[in-house]
């Protein structure tokens, strides 16, 4: 499974947006240097997971018809979900690790007191 051009083009904005975000709120609010690579993976899974919930169609039966099919359509719509948010993640990480250093030093300025 590939991600469409748009996709990967807003998977990137988001990566963008996540690095911003989260560095001026950990330098400006949390009063710390810069972001570990384990908040900004955190980061990073949620925001894949909730791209892959919105593209990926989701149809459920009604559970009260029969809770079996319901169990099973779910177990399958979340796999698919996760399976998306992993093409998705790969592509937001890469690109986080790509530019994290950057635009960490770039804002840098935010720690400095005055």
């Amino acid at each position: 499974m590939e991600l469409a051009p748009e996709q990967l083009l807003i998977a990137s904005g988001v990566a963008m947006g996540i690095i911003w975000v989260a560095t001026i709120i950990w330098m400006k609010l949390l009063k710390k240097p810069k972001p570990s690579r384990e908040v900004m993976k955190v980061i990073a899974f949620v925001a894949a997971t909730a791209l892959a919930y919105l593209w990926t169609p989701i149809k459920l039966p009604d559970p009260n018809e029969d809770l079996f099919v319901f169990v099973t359509a779910l177990l399958v719509s979340a796999l698919s979900v996760f399976k998306v948010a992993q093409l998705i993640y790969d592509q937001i990480w890469r690109r986080i690790t790509d530019r994290l250093g950057s635009s960490v030093g770039f804002l840098a300025f935010l720690s400095v007191k005055r």
